[in-house]
Protein backbone atom coordinates (compact mmCIF):
# COMPACT_ATOMS: atom_id res chain seq x y z
CA UNK A 1 0.00 0.00 0.00
CA UNK A 2 1.43 3.73 -1.40
CA UNK A 3 1.99 5.43 1.99
CA UNK A 4 3.15 8.88 0.52
CA UNK A 5 1.45 10.32 -3.05
CA UNK A 6 3.47 9.56 -5.87
CA UNK A 7 6.39 12.47 -6.02
CA UNK A 8 6.56 15.12 -8.90
CA UNK A 9 8.40 14.42 -11.87
CA UNK A 10 11.85 15.77 -12.68
CA UNK A 11 10.38 17.76 -15.23
CA UNK A 12 12.00 20.85 -16.52
CA UNK A 13 11.15 20.50 -20.49
CA UNK A 14 6.99 20.71 -20.10
CA UNK A 15 4.41 19.91 -22.81
CA UNK A 16 2.32 22.49 -24.88
CA UNK A 17 0.18 23.45 -22.26
CA UNK A 18 -1.59 25.04 -24.17
CA UNK A 19 -2.54 21.89 -26.37
CA UNK A 20 -5.16 19.26 -24.17
CA UNK A 21 -3.66 16.29 -22.47
CA UNK A 22 -3.83 12.95 -23.14
CA UNK A 23 -6.48 12.90 -19.92
CA UNK A 24 -9.12 14.56 -22.44
CA UNK A 25 -12.73 14.09 -23.42
CA UNK A 26 -15.47 15.60 -24.66
CA UNK A 27 -18.32 17.46 -23.00
CA UNK A 28 -21.65 16.66 -23.38
CA UNK A 29 -24.57 19.29 -24.50
CA UNK A 30 -26.34 18.81 -21.07
CA UNK A 31 -23.25 19.43 -19.68
CA UNK A 32 -22.68 22.81 -21.23
CA UNK A 33 -26.29 23.78 -20.93
CA UNK A 34 -26.22 22.58 -17.02
CA UNK A 35 -22.95 25.09 -16.51
CA UNK A 36 -23.98 27.97 -18.81
CA UNK A 37 -27.40 27.97 -16.20
CA UNK A 38 -24.96 27.79 -13.08
CA UNK A 39 -23.06 31.02 -14.68
CA UNK A 40 -25.61 33.20 -14.74
CA UNK A 41 -26.38 32.81 -10.90
CA UNK A 42 -23.57 35.10 -10.78
CA UNK A 43 -23.62 38.59 -9.28
CA UNK A 44 -20.84 39.50 -11.17
CA UNK A 45 -20.48 39.36 -14.43
CA UNK A 46 -17.09 39.63 -14.93
CA UNK A 47 -16.79 36.37 -12.59
CA UNK A 48 -19.34 34.50 -14.98
CA UNK A 49 -16.81 33.18 -17.46
CA UNK A 50 -14.67 31.61 -14.63
CA UNK A 51 -17.37 30.19 -12.91
CA UNK A 52 -18.58 28.35 -16.64
CA UNK A 53 -15.26 27.38 -17.04
CA UNK A 54 -14.73 25.63 -13.20
CA UNK A 55 -18.43 23.84 -13.87
CA UNK A 56 -17.18 22.27 -17.01
CA UNK A 57 -14.55 21.36 -15.38
CA UNK A 58 -16.21 19.55 -12.57
CA UNK A 59 -18.95 17.51 -14.81
CA UNK A 60 -15.84 16.64 -17.48
CA UNK A 61 -14.13 15.31 -14.00
CA UNK A 62 -16.51 13.24 -13.34
CA UNK A 63 -16.77 12.01 -16.41
CA UNK A 64 -13.72 11.24 -16.19
CA UNK A 65 -13.06 9.35 -13.21
CA UNK A 66 -16.60 7.28 -14.27
CA UNK A 67 -14.79 6.35 -17.42
CA UNK A 68 -11.35 5.67 -15.99
CA UNK A 69 -11.88 4.40 -12.45
CA UNK A 70 -15.22 2.80 -12.68
CA UNK A 71 -14.92 1.06 -8.95
CA UNK A 72 -14.30 4.56 -7.33
CA UNK A 73 -17.58 6.86 -5.79
CA UNK A 74 -17.56 10.32 -7.05
CA UNK A 75 -19.77 13.16 -5.90
CA UNK A 76 -19.94 16.62 -7.29
CA UNK A 77 -23.74 17.64 -5.89
CA UNK A 78 -22.14 19.02 -2.89
CA UNK A 79 -19.42 21.11 -4.32
CA UNK A 80 -19.31 24.61 -3.61
CA UNK A 81 -19.53 25.88 -7.47
CA UNK A 82 -22.97 25.06 -7.35
CA UNK A 83 -23.36 27.17 -4.30
CA UNK A 84 -23.65 30.72 -3.84
CA UNK A 85 -19.80 30.31 -2.65
CA UNK A 86 -18.99 30.78 -6.27
CA UNK A 87 -19.58 34.20 -5.90
CA UNK A 88 -16.61 34.74 -3.98
CA UNK A 89 -14.67 31.29 -4.55
CA UNK A 90 -14.36 30.02 -8.26
CA UNK A 91 -12.61 27.27 -7.84
CA UNK A 92 -15.31 23.94 -7.41
CA UNK A 93 -14.50 22.73 -3.37
CA UNK A 94 -15.38 19.32 -2.19
CA UNK A 95 -15.68 17.44 -4.80
CA UNK A 96 -15.19 13.63 -3.30
CA UNK A 97 -13.85 10.66 -4.80
CA UNK A 98 -14.07 8.19 -2.17
CA UNK A 99 -12.50 9.76 1.23
CA UNK A 100 -10.56 12.17 -0.65
CA UNK A 101 -11.60 15.66 -1.02
CA UNK A 102 -10.97 17.27 -4.06
CA UNK A 103 -10.80 20.97 -5.79
CA UNK A 104 -10.76 21.33 -9.38
CA UNK A 105 -9.04 24.69 -10.46
CA UNK A 106 -10.49 24.87 -14.22
CA UNK A 107 -8.51 27.19 -16.69
CA UNK A 108 -9.02 27.99 -20.81
CA UNK A 109 -5.51 28.36 -21.44
CA UNK A 110 -1.95 27.11 -19.53
CA UNK A 111 0.27 29.12 -21.76
CA UNK A 112 1.36 31.69 -18.48
CA UNK A 113 3.84 29.65 -16.08
CA UNK A 114 1.63 29.94 -12.86
CA UNK A 115 -2.01 29.40 -12.03
CA UNK A 116 -4.33 31.14 -9.73
CA UNK A 117 -5.86 29.31 -6.50
CA UNK A 118 -8.20 30.88 -4.31
CA UNK A 119 -6.81 31.35 -0.87
CA UNK A 120 -9.68 29.98 0.81
CA UNK A 121 -9.54 26.95 -1.10
CA UNK A 122 -6.64 26.46 1.27
CA UNK A 123 -6.72 28.46 4.10
CA UNK A 124 -10.24 27.82 4.74
CA UNK A 125 -10.49 24.18 6.78
CA UNK A 126 -14.19 23.72 5.52
CA UNK A 127 -12.54 24.32 1.64
CA UNK A 128 -9.27 22.45 2.03
CA UNK A 129 -8.87 19.45 -0.13
CA UNK A 130 -6.57 16.28 -0.66
CA UNK A 131 -5.71 17.34 -4.23
CA UNK A 132 -5.74 20.31 -6.20
CA UNK A 133 -6.75 19.28 -9.86
CA UNK A 134 -5.78 21.68 -12.67
CA UNK A 135 -8.87 21.11 -15.47
CA UNK A 136 -7.80 22.53 -18.66
CA UNK A 137 -11.33 23.55 -20.35
CA UNK A 138 -11.40 24.53 -24.55
CA UNK A 139 -14.97 25.29 -24.54
CA UNK A 140 -14.46 26.75 -28.49
CA UNK A 141 -13.66 22.87 -29.73
CA UNK A 142 -16.29 21.82 -26.09
CA UNK A 143 -12.79 18.98 -24.49
CA UNK A 144 -11.94 19.22 -21.26
CA UNK A 145 -8.94 17.91 -19.44
CA UNK A 146 -6.85 16.27 -16.34
CA UNK A 147 -3.86 18.39 -16.36
CA UNK A 148 -1.83 18.33 -13.21
CA UNK A 149 -2.49 17.91 -9.82
CA UNK A 150 -0.53 18.81 -6.57
CA UNK A 151 -1.50 17.65 -2.47
CA UNK A 152 -2.25 19.75 0.40
CA UNK A 153 1.21 18.84 1.71
CA UNK A 154 2.71 20.29 -0.90
CA UNK A 155 0.97 23.70 -0.38
CA UNK A 156 2.20 23.38 3.06
CA UNK A 157 5.79 23.35 2.28
CA UNK A 158 5.69 26.90 -0.28
CA UNK A 159 5.82 30.14 0.74
CA UNK A 160 3.15 31.73 -0.55
CA UNK A 161 1.78 35.80 -0.42
CA UNK A 162 -1.58 36.46 -1.00
CA UNK A 163 -2.78 38.63 -3.49
CA UNK A 164 -4.87 41.44 -3.24
CA UNK A 165 -7.54 39.10 -5.37
CA UNK A 166 -7.69 36.56 -2.72
CA UNK A 167 -5.47 34.35 -4.65
CA UNK A 168 -2.18 32.34 -4.56
CA UNK A 169 -0.30 32.16 -7.74
CA UNK A 170 1.40 28.89 -8.05
CA UNK A 171 4.49 28.24 -10.56
CA UNK A 172 2.86 25.57 -13.04
CA UNK A 173 5.74 23.70 -12.24
CA UNK A 174 4.85 22.45 -9.10
CA UNK A 175 2.03 20.19 -10.63
CA UNK A 176 2.43 16.71 -11.45
CA UNK A 177 1.30 16.30 -15.24
CA UNK A 178 0.63 12.84 -14.52
CA UNK A 179 -2.98 12.10 -14.42
CA UNK A 180 -2.32 8.25 -14.34
CA UNK A 181 -0.50 9.27 -11.19
CA UNK A 182 -3.42 10.82 -9.78
CA UNK A 183 -5.72 7.73 -10.71
CA UNK A 184 -3.21 5.63 -8.41
CA UNK A 185 -3.52 8.00 -5.54
CA UNK A 186 -6.97 8.08 -5.47
CA UNK A 187 -7.11 4.31 -5.70
CA UNK A 188 -4.57 3.40 -3.53
CA UNK A 189 -3.22 5.90 -1.40
CA UNK A 190 -4.99 6.29 2.37
CA UNK A 191 -6.03 9.95 2.88
CA UNK A 192 -4.78 9.76 6.30
CA UNK A 193 -1.42 10.21 4.42
CA UNK A 194 -2.26 13.64 3.51
CA UNK A 195 -3.16 15.72 6.90
CA UNK A 196 -6.10 18.60 6.65
CA UNK A 197 -6.29 21.29 8.37
CA UNK A 198 -8.31 20.56 11.84
CA UNK A 199 -12.23 22.94 12.09
CA UNK A 200 -11.18 25.77 13.44
CA UNK A 201 -13.73 28.35 16.01
CA UNK A 202 -15.83 30.22 13.96
CA UNK A 203 -14.75 33.40 12.55
CA UNK A 204 -16.35 36.51 14.74
CA UNK A 205 -18.25 38.27 11.94
CA UNK A 206 -20.29 41.02 13.95
CA UNK A 207 -17.89 44.24 12.42
CA UNK A 208 -17.88 42.59 9.05
CA UNK A 209 -22.34 42.37 9.22
CA UNK A 210 -22.05 46.22 9.53
CA UNK A 211 -19.27 46.52 6.72
CA UNK A 212 -21.67 44.53 4.35
CA UNK A 213 -24.49 46.75 5.55
CA UNK A 214 -23.11 49.52 3.47
CA UNK A 215 -21.54 47.81 0.80
CA UNK A 216 -24.53 45.20 -0.43
CA UNK A 217 -25.73 47.67 -3.70
CA UNK A 218 -21.42 47.28 -4.67
CA UNK A 219 -21.25 44.07 -3.95
CA UNK A 220 -24.21 43.33 -7.07
CA UNK A 221 -21.65 44.83 -9.69
CA UNK A 222 -18.11 44.76 -8.16
CA UNK A 223 -15.82 41.57 -7.03
CA UNK A 224 -15.99 41.10 -3.41
CA UNK A 225 -12.35 41.45 -3.40
CA UNK A 226 -12.19 44.93 -4.40
CA UNK A 227 -14.19 45.91 -1.41
CA UNK A 228 -12.90 43.63 1.24
CA UNK A 229 -9.84 42.40 2.34
CA UNK A 230 -8.65 38.91 2.41
CA UNK A 231 -9.24 37.96 6.15
CA UNK A 232 -12.51 39.93 5.34
CA UNK A 233 -13.39 37.15 2.84
CA UNK A 234 -12.34 34.47 4.44
CA UNK A 235 -14.76 35.71 7.60
CA UNK A 236 -17.90 36.04 4.79
CA UNK A 237 -16.73 32.44 3.52
CA UNK A 238 -16.61 30.83 7.58
CA UNK A 239 -20.24 32.52 7.82
CA UNK A 240 -22.69 30.26 5.52
CA UNK A 241 -25.84 32.44 7.18
CA UNK A 242 -24.05 35.84 5.89
CA UNK A 243 -22.85 34.62 2.85
CA UNK A 244 -26.33 33.41 1.75
CA UNK A 245 -28.17 36.61 2.71
CA UNK A 246 -25.86 37.95 0.19
CA UNK A 247 -25.81 36.07 -2.39
CA UNK A 248 -28.61 32.95 -2.68
CA UNK A 249 -31.23 35.55 -3.73
CA UNK A 250 -29.28 35.80 -7.07
CA UNK A 251 -30.44 33.07 -8.15
CA UNK A 252 -34.08 33.34 -7.69
CA UNK A 253 -36.55 33.13 -10.20
CA UNK A 254 -37.04 37.23 -11.48
CA UNK A 255 -40.29 38.43 -12.41
CA UNK A 256 -40.08 41.25 -14.92
CA UNK A 257 -42.55 43.40 -14.62
CA UNK A 258 -41.20 45.83 -17.20
CA UNK A 259 -42.42 43.18 -20.38
CA UNK A 260 -46.14 44.33 -18.91
CA UNK A 261 -45.54 47.68 -20.54
CA UNK A 262 -46.11 45.84 -23.97
CA UNK A 263 -48.77 43.46 -22.81
CA UNK A 264 -46.47 40.42 -22.30
CA UNK A 265 -45.43 37.96 -19.82
CA UNK A 266 -42.17 36.27 -18.90
CA UNK A 267 -42.02 32.51 -18.25
CA UNK A 268 -41.49 32.79 -14.29
CA UNK A 269 -44.88 34.76 -14.08
CA UNK A 270 -46.45 32.56 -16.51
CA UNK A 271 -45.68 29.48 -14.47
CA UNK A 272 -46.67 31.04 -11.08
CA UNK A 273 -50.32 32.09 -12.26
CA UNK A 274 -49.96 35.64 -12.89
CA UNK A 275 -52.55 37.26 -15.38
CA UNK A 276 -52.41 40.67 -17.22
CA UNK A 277 -54.56 43.55 -16.34
CA UNK A 278 -56.62 45.57 -18.54
CA UNK A 279 -54.95 48.52 -20.08
CA UNK A 280 -55.30 51.21 -17.59
CA UNK A 281 -57.21 54.46 -18.85
CA UNK A 282 -59.33 56.82 -17.61
CA UNK A 283 -61.91 55.55 -20.26
CA UNK A 284 -61.88 52.29 -20.23
CA UNK A 285 -63.02 50.70 -16.69
CA UNK A 286 -60.89 48.03 -14.80
CA UNK A 287 -62.02 44.74 -13.79
CA UNK A 288 -64.95 45.21 -11.19
CA UNK A 289 -62.54 43.49 -8.70
CA UNK A 290 -60.27 45.95 -9.03
CA UNK A 291 -62.65 49.09 -9.25
CA UNK A 292 -62.83 49.71 -5.56
CA UNK A 293 -59.06 49.30 -4.84
CA UNK A 294 -58.47 51.51 -7.38
CA UNK A 295 -60.81 53.61 -5.66
CA UNK A 296 -59.57 53.34 -2.29
CA UNK A 297 -56.05 54.67 -3.65
CA UNK A 298 -57.25 57.67 -5.18
CA UNK A 299 -58.77 58.54 -2.14
CA UNK A 300 -55.39 58.50 -0.61
CA UNK A 301 -54.01 60.30 -3.10
CA UNK A 302 -52.63 57.20 -5.31
CA UNK A 303 -52.90 58.18 -8.99
CA UNK A 304 -52.43 55.59 -11.20
CA UNK A 305 -51.38 56.93 -14.88
CA UNK A 306 -52.71 55.73 -18.02
CA UNK A 307 -49.00 54.06 -19.02
CA UNK A 308 -49.44 51.97 -16.48
CA UNK A 309 -49.67 48.19 -16.58
CA UNK A 310 -50.17 45.46 -14.06
CA UNK A 311 -50.98 42.03 -13.09
CA UNK A 312 -52.46 39.53 -10.51
CA UNK A 313 -52.70 36.28 -8.99
CA UNK A 314 -54.61 34.54 -6.17
CA UNK A 315 -52.82 33.60 -3.10
CA UNK A 316 -55.09 30.67 -1.24
CA UNK A 317 -54.39 29.27 2.47
CA UNK A 318 -56.18 28.12 5.15
CA UNK A 319 -56.70 31.01 6.32
CA UNK A 320 -58.76 32.23 3.87
CA UNK A 321 -57.61 34.31 0.37
CA UNK A 322 -56.60 36.97 -1.36
CA UNK A 323 -55.49 38.59 -4.76
CA UNK A 324 -52.20 40.15 -5.12
CA UNK A 325 -52.24 43.08 -7.54
CA UNK A 326 -48.93 44.71 -8.92
CA UNK A 327 -48.81 47.59 -10.82
CA UNK A 328 -46.01 49.70 -12.50
CA UNK A 329 -44.98 52.58 -14.87
CA UNK A 330 -42.28 54.58 -15.85
CA UNK A 331 -41.20 57.16 -13.71
CA UNK A 332 -38.03 59.47 -15.62
CA UNK A 333 -35.95 57.44 -18.44
CA UNK A 334 -33.59 59.77 -17.90
CA UNK A 335 -30.04 57.95 -18.99
CA UNK A 336 -28.11 58.95 -16.14
CA UNK A 337 -30.97 57.82 -13.56
CA UNK A 338 -33.96 55.77 -15.14
CA UNK A 339 -36.27 54.93 -12.47
CA UNK A 340 -39.48 52.86 -11.86
CA UNK A 341 -42.46 52.43 -9.64
CA UNK A 342 -44.41 49.47 -8.12
CA UNK A 343 -47.69 49.35 -6.48
CA UNK A 344 -48.35 46.59 -4.91
CA UNK A 345 -52.13 46.20 -3.22
CA UNK A 346 -53.79 43.28 -1.41
CA UNK A 347 -57.84 42.89 -2.47
CA UNK A 348 -60.53 40.24 -1.99
CA UNK A 349 -60.47 37.37 -4.01
CA UNK A 350 -64.02 37.12 -5.59
CA UNK A 351 -66.42 34.00 -4.31
CA UNK A 352 -64.00 33.35 -0.91
CA UNK A 353 -63.21 34.57 2.77
CA UNK A 354 -60.30 37.13 3.04
CA UNK A 355 -57.85 36.60 6.09
CA UNK A 356 -58.92 39.07 8.74
CA UNK A 357 -55.73 40.67 9.21
CA UNK A 358 -52.39 40.86 6.55
CA UNK A 359 -49.49 41.91 6.46
CA UNK A 360 -47.40 43.37 3.77
CA UNK A 361 -43.69 43.70 3.46
CA UNK A 362 -41.04 45.02 0.61
CA UNK A 363 -37.83 45.30 0.87
CA UNK A 364 -34.78 45.61 -1.54
CA UNK A 365 -31.64 43.77 -1.35
CA UNK A 366 -30.04 45.89 1.45
CA UNK A 367 -33.10 46.82 3.50
CA UNK A 368 -37.00 46.23 3.95
CA UNK A 369 -38.62 49.28 2.61
CA UNK A 370 -42.13 48.63 3.94
CA UNK A 371 -43.40 46.60 6.90
CA UNK A 372 -47.38 47.41 7.70
CA UNK A 373 -50.00 44.93 9.09
CA UNK A 374 -53.60 45.71 8.37
CA UNK A 375 -55.69 44.26 11.29
CA UNK A 376 -59.22 44.05 9.69
CA UNK A 377 -59.28 43.66 6.06
CA UNK A 378 -63.10 44.52 6.45
CA UNK A 379 -61.69 48.19 6.96
CA UNK A 380 -59.42 49.44 4.27
CA UNK A 381 -56.62 48.48 1.23
CA UNK A 382 -53.24 47.68 2.18
CA UNK A 383 -50.87 48.62 -0.15
CA UNK A 384 -47.21 49.83 -0.82
CA UNK A 385 -45.55 51.94 -3.13
CA UNK A 386 -41.50 51.29 -3.87
CA UNK A 387 -39.35 53.25 -6.00
CA UNK A 388 -36.42 51.99 -8.03
CA UNK A 389 -33.90 52.32 -10.56
CA UNK A 390 -34.16 50.00 -13.67
CA UNK A 391 -31.26 47.56 -12.52
CA UNK A 392 -33.28 47.14 -8.81
CA UNK A 393 -35.62 44.57 -8.04
CA UNK A 394 -37.96 43.72 -4.84
CA UNK A 395 -39.51 40.91 -2.87
CA UNK A 396 -42.82 41.04 -1.62
CA UNK A 397 -43.93 39.15 1.39
CA UNK A 398 -47.19 38.62 2.62
CA UNK A 399 -48.56 37.03 5.80
CA UNK A 400 -52.02 36.10 6.27
CA UNK A 401 -53.53 36.02 10.00
CA UNK A 402 -49.84 36.26 10.98
CA UNK A 403 -49.58 32.36 10.41
CA UNK A 404 -49.96 31.50 6.36
CA UNK A 405 -46.33 33.55 4.79
CA UNK A 406 -46.50 33.88 0.83
CA UNK A 407 -42.76 34.54 -0.62
CA UNK A 408 -42.63 36.36 -3.82
CA UNK A 409 -40.12 35.94 -6.03
CA UNK A 410 -38.40 39.27 -6.80
CA UNK A 411 -39.73 41.69 -9.28
CA UNK A 412 -37.48 43.49 -11.69
CA UNK A 413 -37.60 46.01 -14.65
CA UNK A 414 -36.69 45.27 -17.96
CA UNK A 415 -37.70 46.82 -21.01
CA UNK A 416 -35.09 46.44 -23.33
Amino acid sequence: MIDQPLSLPNENNWIDWDALSPAQLELLPEQIQQAAQVSRSIRVADQRWQVYLTALGVLGFEQWIHDRAPELSVQVDQSSIWEPTANLVSAACNVRVGAFKICLISVGSLIDDRVNIPVAAFDLPDFAAHFYVLMQVIEEEEKVAISGFLTYEQYRQMLLTREPDWTYSLPLETFNSDANALLLNLRCLEPTAIRLPALDVTRSSVTLREKLAGLRSQLQTQPAWDLLSVDEGLTLLSDPILLNSLYAETSQPLINAGLWLRNQMDTVAQELGWMLMPVFSPVRSLQEEFDSIRSSLELQGVQIPPSARGAYRSLSSDQGSVRLYVITWVLSEDANQPEWMLLVALGAEPGTEMPSSLTLEIRDETQTLFDQTLEDTNRGVLYAQVVGNWDERFWVTITANEIDVFEIPPFGFAID
